[in-house]
Parts: C-alpha cells; sequence; structure tokens
C-alpha cells in the first residue's frame, strides 16, 4: 500500500478518537456525536430520549466501547495498514489473567475478571496528541526506551548476573538485518527490549521480530542476526571465531533432563535440533553463568549431550584432576573450569573444535600439538621424529571399511578426508576395550592410550586401514605366533603392543617405516630391518641369507616403458622406480604366500616356492624372477630346464627342479654355494662360469653326453693378450683404453668386465637355447645346431657369432672355400653339413675339435704332407674331395731353406711362416698359408666372395698378397715375379722341386 494512505488514514483515525474534552457537548448532558459514538454506543441520544420509538435496536446493555471486541472491530486486519499486524500476526497476549511473574501497575486496567485486554496497555483518551508513527499508537504511557515493558516484566532487566539477556548496553551498529525487521533501538543505539520483541506483527512465537520456528528458518536465527554463529562481535582474532555448531541434531549419545536447573523443559528446534536456546535462556538463565541452562557451566551440560565423553574423566586428558593449574588461552586454571572446558570454549575457541588453547594453524592435528609440544603440559609424550604421517589421503573403498574418520580442511569428518590425530585416537577414551582409565603415571600401549581401537587381534587398529598387511597374522612375523616374549625398543611385548606394535610403532619409532626394533646392517633401512632379526644371535638367525645371497642395491634394466610389478626401493626405504632391489623387492613381510588372507597359523613352518613371503609364486613360469630377468625365463622348456631335461636331479639342498621351480634347480636366492647364487655341484675350470658349466657337463653328470671330449677354444684368455694377428681383427674392440665388445668378457670369479676373459659363457647364454627367436623350445634332448645349441648370437647361415671376434674371416662367405658354394652336403666331424653348422663351422668347431685341437680344424688330414697347414688344406685338395677340381701337383719351395721374418706381425704386409708342427715361427718354412689366406678370395679386398666357383689368377685364388708385392722378392729379386706366378707349374725351376719329406 502507499505509504502516504498509510498515514493518512492513521491521521485521520487519531482524529475520530479524540478525547471526549476535544469535542463540544450540548449544555446539560453527554454528546451522542457520530465520532464518539463509534465506540461508546450508549450515549446516541436515540437510546437517551424516550419517545423515540422507532429505533433499530436495544439499547445495549454492556459499555462496549471497553470490550476488546470494540477494538477488533477496526483493527481486524480487513484493511491492509497497520491493523494488519494487530489481528493476523502474533500479538502480545490478552484474555487472560497475568502470570505470577508479571506485575502489572494500577494505572493499566485488566477486564472486570481480571484479564489483560487491548486497554491494559492502549487508551483512545488522554494520550500525545502528536501526530506521528511513534505517538500513534495509543499508549497508555510513553514507552520510551521500552520502559512500558519493564513497567510489567519488571525482572526482565536485571542483566547477565541474573540470568538475563542485557537491555539498554550500547552498541556502535546493529545489524540491518534486523532493523528492516522492525527491530527498535534506544538511544545511542542500545538494546532495548523491542529490539527483540514486538507486541504486534511478530510471525512465531514469543513475539520475536525474527522467528526462530518457522519452517525452513534456523531456530537460532534471530539470536544468530547479531550474534552470527560465533557470539562475539567484537573480536578480531580470526581463529577466535569458532563456536559449538547450532541448528545441527543433537547427538544420538544425548541424555536430556525432564527440566533443566532454572526448571525450563529443554528445547530443541524441529524437535531434535540443537539451537542457542538449548543451553541459554534469554530471561531466565542461572546466575552469572551466561544465560546458561544449568548452574554448573561447565561439565554437566557438555556431557548432558556428550555423555559419552565422560569416559574422559579420571585419564591423563582429565586436566582438573592432573593438571589443575594448566592455564586455558584465557588464563584460567584448568580446576576452575571444568574438564570440558580445559580444552573447549564454548565460543570464540581456537579452530574447528573450540580449542582452548592458542594453535598455529586450523587443523585438527594442531590442537593435539598444542599441548604435545616441548615446553608444553604434554611434553613427556611427544611423538618424535619418526611417527605415523598426518595429512595423507587413504583409498576411499579403505577408508568406508576402516570404520575410522577422516577430516577435511575444516575439521569435519568426511570418507575423502585426510589422516589426522582424530583418525586413530580418541581424546576422551582411554581404552576402548575396557573400562581403564589410565591414569597421570600409567603408560600406554596398543590395548589403551586413547585409542579408537585397540590393537589385539580383536580390535586391529593398523589392520583397519593396512588391510592387506593383516594377511601377517597366522604367520613366521606373527610374533604372537612365533616369539611372544620377544620385545619391541619400548620393551613392549607383543601381548601389549599387538601383532603390527611388535615391529612397529606409532610415535617415537626408532627409524624410517615407523620401526622399532634394533636395526641389522644393509644396503638401505629396508634391508637393515630384516637384518634385525635374520642375523646371527637374533630372533631370526636359522634364517639367514648367508654369504651368497641375491645382490641388494642394483637398478634392474627393463625394457622401455614396462610396467614393473615389483616394487624398487631408495635408501631410506621409500618406494621409487629410480629405486634399487631390496628385501621387499620380492617378498611381501606381511603376506605369507601371494594373495593370501593370513598364515598357515603353523610355527616354524618351512616355506616352498609358493609362498615364504613371496611378492608372487615362483611358479612353473618362473614368474617371479622374470620380472626382473626377463631374458633368463627363456630357458623354460629348453635342455637347461632340468625339469625337461634331469627331473630327477637334485641341487645342493636335495631338492629337484619340480621342487626348487626352474631357476631354483641351478640357483638359490640366499645361502647360495658360491658366486652366480649357484645351487649344485661344480667341476673343472679356471673360471667360474666354466666351472659352473663343467658341473653338469661332465662324465656322470646330468649332461654327460654334451661333455666335451676334445679339443675347444682357447679358454681362460684375454682379448687383450691376444696373439698380435688376432688383435688386427679385433682393434675395432678397441677404444679409449678399454675393451667394449659384443659378446661379454668375465673375471675369474665369473663377473662380466671389459678386462675379462673368454670363457663359457661369451659365446653361450645358458638361459636361451635360440638367440633369434623370442620364445623357447619345448621338446626334450634336442640336438641343436649353428642357429640356437644356447649361442649368444646365430651362426647360420654366415657365422655371425664367430665373426663378431674373427672379423676378417668373414671375408669367406660367398668364396669357394665356403662350403655352401662347393660342398653343400660335404661333412664336418660333428656329421653336420654347412646348412646346419655354418659357413665357420664347415672346417673349425669350437668343441670336439680333430686330436690335438689344430686351428680347431672339423676335417680330415691329408696323409701327403707332414707340414700340418699343408695337411689341412690337402684334405680337400685331392682326388675324390671337395677340392679335386684343384689339386696341387707339385710343392717348389724346399723346406730345408729357412726364411726369416720380413714384416712385423702387426703389418697389414705380414707373412706368417711355420715350423714343423704347424705353429707361426720368425723364422720358419714357407708353406700354403704362407702365400694363402684362406678365408679371403682377393688380397687387400675387405669383401666377400663373388658367391659361386670362379677361375682365379695371381690377383686372387686366395693369395694374401698381388704379383707386385709378393714375397718371393725378399729372396729372389728380379725372379720373384716368375717364381711367384708359376711356383705350382711344371714350368717352374726343376732344380728348386722338392718332395715331400720331413724335417730335419
Amino acid at each position: 500500500m502507499n505509504s502516504y494512505r498509510v498515514l493518512g488514514g492513521l491521521f485521520f483515525l487519531c482524529l475520530l478518537l479524540l478525547p471526549i474534552s476535544a469535542v463540544a457537548a450540548p449544555e446539560g448532558g453527554q454528546n451522542s456525536s457520530k465520532e464518539c459514538s463509534m465506540c461508546h454506543l450508549r450515549w446516541m441520544d436515540d437510546f437517551i430520549n424516550e419517545e423515540k420509538k422507532d429505533l433499530l435496536m436495544e439499547m445495549p446493555e454492556a459499555r462496549v466501547a471497553a470490550d476488546e471486541m470494540m477494538c477488533y472491530s477496526c483493527h481486524d486486519g480487513s484493511i491492509a495498514d497497520s491493523r494488519f499486524r494487530v489481528w493476523e500476526t502474533s500479538k502480545h497476549k490478552s484474555g487472560i489473567k497475568p502470570s505470577e511473574n508479571v506485575t502489572i501497575p494500577e494505572e493499566f486496567p485488566l477486564d472486570a475478571e481480571g484479564k489483560m485486554t487491548c486497554a491494559t496497555c492502549h487508551t483512545s483518551h488522554g494520550v500525545d496528541t502528536r501526530v506521528d508513527m511513534a505517538s500513534a499508537i495509543f499508549l497508555r504511557e510513553a514507552n520510551v526506551g521500552s520502559s512500558m515493558c519493564k513497567r510489567c516484566h519488571r525482572d526482565k532487566d536485571d542483566g547477565a548476573d541474573e540470568g538475563m539477556h542485557p537491555v539498554d548496553v550500547e552498541f556502535d551498529a546493529l545489524p540491518q538485518e534486523i532493523l528492516d525487521a522492525g527491530a527498535k533501538v534506544g538511544v545511542k543505539n542500545t538494546v532495548i527490549c523491542e529490539t527483540c520483541h514486538t507486541a504486534h506483527g511478530s510471525t512465531g512465537d514469543n513475539f520475536l521480530i525474527i522467528p526462530n520456528s518457522e519452517e525452513g528458518v534456523p531456530q537460532s536465527k534471530l539470536c544468530e542476526t547479531c550474534h552470527g554463529l560465533s557470539p562475539d562481535m567484537s573480536s578480531d582474532g580470526v581463529l577466535r571465531r569458532h563456536s559449538h555448531p547450532v541448528d545441527v541434531d543433537i547427538t544420538d549419545d544425548a541424555k536430556l533432563p525432564a527440566r533443566w536447573d532454572n526448571g525450563e523443559e529443554p528445547y530443541l528446534g524441529g524437535g531434535k535440533k540443537v539451537n542457542c536456546r538449548t543451553c541459554h535462556s534469554p530471561h531466565n538463565g542461572t546466575k552469572k553463568n551466561h544465560l546458561l541452562v544449568v548452574n554448573d557451566g561447565g561439565d554437566k551440560l557438555c556431557m548432558t549431550c556428550h555423555s559419552s565423553k565422560e569416559t574422559i574423566l579420571r585419564t591423563k586428558h582429565d586436566i582438573p584432576r592432573f593438571n589443575s593449574k594448566e592455564p586455558s588461552a584465557d588464563g584460567e586454571a584448568a580446576a576452575n573450569g571444568g574438564v570440558c572446558k580445559s580444552c573447549h570454549f564454548m565460543h570464540k575457541g581456537y579452530g574447528p573444535r573450540m580449542w582452548a588453547r592458542q594453535v598455529e594453524g586450523e587443523s585438527l592435528d594442531q590442537l593435539c600439538i598444542s599441548c604435545h609440544a616441548k615446553g608444553e603440559m604434554a611434553e613427556e609424550a611427544l611423538t618424535g621424529e619418526h611417527s605415523h604421517p598426518t595429512g595423507v589421503g587413504v583409498d576411499q573403498a579403505v577408508s568406508e571399511k576402516s570404520g575410522l574418520p577422516l577430516f577435511n580442511v575444516e575439521g569435519d569428518v568426511d570418507v575423502a578426508g585426510k589422516v589426522s590425530c582424530a583418525t586413530c585416537h580418541d581424546a576422551h577414551l582411554w581404552a576402548v576395550a575396557s573400562d581403564q582409565r589410565g591414569g597421570k603415571d600409567v603408560d600406554g600401549d596398543g590395548n589403551s592410550s586413547f585409542l579408537r581401537k585397540s590393537e589385539t587381534k580383536q580390535q586391529a587398529l593398523c589392520r583397519s586401514c593396512h588391510q592387506k598387511q593383516g594377511a601377517i597374522l597366522g604367520t613366521e612375523h606373527d610374533l604372537s605366533l612365533e616369539a611372544d616374549r620377544s620385545k619391541n625398543s619400548h620393551g613392549q611385548g607383543v601381548e601389549r603392543s599387538g601383532v603390527c606394535g611388535a615391529c612397529h610403532l606409532i610415535h617415537n619409532a626408532d627409524g624410517d617405516k615407523l620401526w622399532g626394533r634394533n636395526l641389522g646392517v644393509g644396503e638401505d633401512v629396508i634391508e637393515q630391518m630384516c637384518n634385525a632379526c635374520h642375523s646371527r644371535g637374533h630372533l631370526a638367525e636359522e634364517k639367514m641369507t648367508g654369504d651368497e645371497s641375491h645382490p641388494m642395491g642394483g637398478v634392474p634394466i627393463f625394457k622401455v616403458g614396462k610396467e614393473h610389478t615389483l616394487p624398487l626401493y631408495e635408501k631410506n626405504g621409500r618406494r621409487s622406480r629410480q629405486g634399487g632391489v631390496s628385501c621387499a623387492t620380492c617378498h611381501d613381510l606381511h603376506s605369507w604366500s601371494p594373495g593370501s588372507e593370513r598364515g598357515p597359523g603353523e610355527k616354524k613352518i618351512e616355506g616352498d616356492r609358493f609362498n615364504s613371503f613371496l611378492r608372487q609364486a615362483n611358479d612353473d613360469d618362473a614368474t617371479l624372477c622374470a620380472t626382473c630377468h626377463e631374458v633368463n625365463a627363456m630357458i623354460l622348456g629348453s635342455d637347461h630346464d632340468l625339469r625337461v631335461s634331469a627331473p630327477r636331479e637334485i641341487n645342493m639342498e636335495r631338492l629337484t627342479a619340480d621342487e626348487t621351480g626352474v631357476c631354483g634347480a641351478c640357483h638359490m636366492v640366499h645361502n647360495a654355494w658360491g658366486d652366480g647364487l649357484w645351487s649344485r655341484g661344480v667341476g673343472s675350470g679356471k673360471n667360474r662360469n666354466e666351472a659352473l658349466c663343467n658341473g653338469c657337463h661332465a662324465r656322470r653328470k646330468s649332461a654327460s653326453k654334451k661333455r666335451l671330449h676334445g679339443p675347444k677354444h682357447p679358454m681362460n684368455k684375454k682379448v687383450s693378450e691376444a696373439k698380435a694377428t688376432l688383435k688386427l681383427e679385433t682393434a675395432r674392440f678397441y677404444g679409449k683404453g678399454k675393451i667394449d665388445t659384443e659378446l661379454p668378457l668375465f673375471t675369474n670369479e665369473g663377473e662380466r668386465s671389459p678386462e675379462g676373459d673368454i670363457t663359457c659363457s661369451t659365446c653361450h647364454n645358458p638361459h636361451r637355447w635360440d638367440p633369434e627367436k623370442g620364445a623357447p623350445r619345448a621338446s626334450k634332448n634336442l640336438e641343436g645346431d649353428g642357429s640356437n645349441s644356447f649361442l649368444r648370437r646365430s651362426n647360420l647361415p654366415t657365422s655371425g657369432l664367430c665373426v663378431t671376434c674373427h672379423t676378417q674371416k668373414a671375408n669367406v662367405v660367398n668364396t669357394e672355400h665356403d662350403m655352401r658354394i662347393t660342398g653343400q652336403e660335404e661333412k664336418n666331424r660333428l656329421k653336420q653339413t654347412v646348412g646346419e653348422s655354418g659357413v665357420c663351422s664347415a672346417c673349425h668347431v669350437p668343441h670336439d675339435s680333430m686330436e690335438g685341437g689344430y686351428q680347431l680344424w672339423a676335417r680330415g688330414l691329408s696323409d701327403k704332407s707332414e707340414m700340418l697347414p699343408e695337411r689341412l688344406c690337402l684334405d680337400c685338395h685331392d682326388e675324390g674331395r671337395v677340392g679335386h677340381d684343384k689339386i696341387v701337383e707339385e710343392f717348389s719351395h724346399p723346406e730345408t731353406v729357412l726364411v726369416g721374418e720380413a714384416t712385423r706381425k702387426k703389418s697389414k704386409n705380414y707373412v706368417p711362416l711355420y715350423d714343423p708342427s704347424g705353429q707361426k715361427s720368425n723364422a720358419g718354412i714357407i708353406t700354403c698359408p704362407t702365400c694363402h689366406n684362406p678365408h679371403s678370395w682377393t688380397p687387400e679386398n675387405d669383401r666377400q666372395g663373388p658367391g659361386r666357383q670362379l677361375e682365379g689368377n695371381n690377383r686372387s685364388s686366395f693369395l694374401r698378397f698381388k704379383s707386385a708385392r709378393n714375397v718371393c722378392s725378399d729372396c729372389h729379386g728380379i725372379e720373384s715375379l716368375r717364381r711367384y706366378k708359376y711356383f705350382h707349374s711344371e714350368r717352374s725351376d726343376k732344380k728348386s722341386r722338392r718332395r715331400l719329406r720331413p724335417w730335419n
């Protein structure tokens, strides 16, 4: 409605209801003017004039002007002005007798029955004649600063000491929200009755300016308008803004009384919501007690709702009992405030739990640290350098299953929150599994210490979150089963510490991983922890790893992008993909077998390859070992898989391959019998690797059919000590003073080293049957060839393995000395064709060569010469042999002539001379290899042959030199060219011919 119409209507109403004295009356009697008769109906002239017989109604017997219904005849809400507030909204009570708590002054009349009416406070006569909104309500007296309210409600302004909300208190300003709702203030912005109450116009009970009981409205709305959620309007401290929450459901453990100490029934908004009125009574509070409804402002009121917190009494957290002089943040001694107030302020608290002590931040941890810190009340119970981490997240599924609370940054319980001190500790309960209260001098353990769950098997605090680690129960690492008298570093046995506490301490641990026992030796923290028990003189000395055990600290080499399923560790015990191998890489110290929920429950049970705390079973696919040693898993199904080739063979522990797994048949991770983690017997050999091979490849051993009978490739020789001619071929292996070969060299101890020796493992990879294929074979005792046989490189078709070192010999390929060109069906000493053995092995074999082992020759030896080099050549260059079309009929150079070495062995023009045994000599006989290089068709041309049979000349034909630089020139001068060209011809000098005869 237009505000001018409202004002105009009120002004007109004032004129109508002016006092009688203000209206002219007829001389000698009452005046029945219309203005008065509006209310005083009996005053109408027609009722006085008895001669008037045509009345429309009988004269009223009662004086209706004093009746409350007369007021409502206008103020019935039918006109949308101030009358709406009087009729339609909550109003001051009328029609009832005043209670004993109200004193009615004589000048405030009651009706004939002693009941209050509108006229008790209002009158249309004798009021202020000023026309304004403050004076137009026809009160019996001016209500300045709610003075009229105080006339009747005389005990409501005694102040907070008497349990009354203060009035006449000045404030700089009141919130605009309450002013907009119709609140009035006294002089100088003082709080008066009408700041909160209005006699007409309220929409709720108790005539409140802002209701506290409407649906959807907070039950403390009016209080919160001024006091906010933190009843301290003058405080500037950010941390001190925290108060007891309101408009929340009461706790389930609340035990409300029938009536409070002030005589009132407990008030809950909406039937169960805690609000300001639940604890405070603005007009009936207990004296000198902050308007509280109980006489004891401390423990009694708090524990009425929080009855479950009574368990704090007589514990170490009962500060008034054990630290009575300890002051709160307000300087009040604990003895004066009660156990609750020692730690919590109902209003103006520090942090989300209304903390009564100063803290550095708002996290729940800071509340604990405010006492548990050096120089503070609980400095004897510090958490130490090594303590359970806080502020870390937990998998939500684990969190929901654990039954332990997580907390968000506001300090509220949140399943997506993080670990806090309060996650594991209930500061109000000393021992959850018993009625014990501890006491000041009682040491806590895994069954007490304010833990939410005890660390006994029944409660399992640690296992609530670390659920996988619960598989330790019933294993040999469960000290309640294995060593119940053993004590941790705090002197606690497993009965007091719990299974987890036997090795780990939540607070004041001795090192990383919350370790609570002594540490042994080791590369990293994990190994040191294990050796704390698995060492001589300690708990698990019968399970030591021995002098020969899997190396620690190394970083495995994985394929790029390969996901490593076993953890690696840094020195401090933290997991890292860039870390090294530790005990826990292969072992899960909490689980007897992979995926198990608990151990077998037996004491000192002997493990096998499927359990023994292994992270993965050492199954028939060698899954555990192959995680790192992936290439070595190629041994599966090969002859070196003893399950295939020698299932009855036992290792040094007298276990078969089926009992140990394929890897365990030859290697032991712990307590091995020597280098290489070897678990079998060893044979002869100067190098450790050779001795390991000969442990099986020997007479009456598992691989006796594959033992080395005859001469073999030189062993235990350093490349750096090779003959000069071989050094020429291996020159590319040398760089910056180090040897870098494609094939590994080994020290005598079996370790790889560029300065090491050639041994069995240089050419053979004992774990992989075929170097070219990714998958192993799967058949028993298969005869190998040059492409497999555990070779590191295939020798088929062009002898790739041999020419890795003997690089210049690769030129034999595609020449007439390549049996693929001239003799595909020719077989060597091992009954192999060139297609089975490779180009080199058609003539040379690294094992079981001809007797004497000269040049590792794998073919026959001719009897047409006594010179070994010539016997090799003549075996093919003879009638009926593969070189029958290249037979040498005559030998021209006399054997009695000794020729001196003309060039050094390191020179590319070097000419080899031989003694009768076939060994190279500085001064010797000229024989076939002196002029011929059987591996190169064309001299001084480092390339392979033409790939077909070809008639040679003096510029090819496997000659070492071209004609111009022939070896003959050193002795024969100008005749050297003729002698060189026709060395095997009948046209050569008859006198220079010689018969083949022994050296003399």
